[in-house]
């Protein structure tokens, strides 16, 4: 972690490097009802939208920044 963020002089530069990390390194796996948290996303180097944001906040928290997790639920209608 403190590699990735070692030449970042700003808060912002801190977060957009961890952003950038987890958006280039993470892959993305569509499925449904993941639980894997930021540890188990980290260690499969995948997951779903909700698993990467969760990693993202550990993150970013990890770094002294302040995060929150924030969910909502969409319904669509055709």
């Amino acid at each position: 972690m403190n590699s990735l963020i070692k030449n970042a002089a700003t808060d912002l530069a801190k977060a957009k490097a961890i952003y950038n990390f987890v958006r280039d390194s993470i892959s993305y796996s569509f499925y449904y009802d993941t639980h894997y948290g930021a540890v188990g996303t980290y260690n499969n180097g995948a997951g779903n939208c909700v698993d990467q944001a969760h990693l993202l906040v550990a993150m970013l928290r990890t770094a002294g920044l302040p995060a929150r997790y924030v969910h909502g639920t969409c319904t669509f209608y055709l």
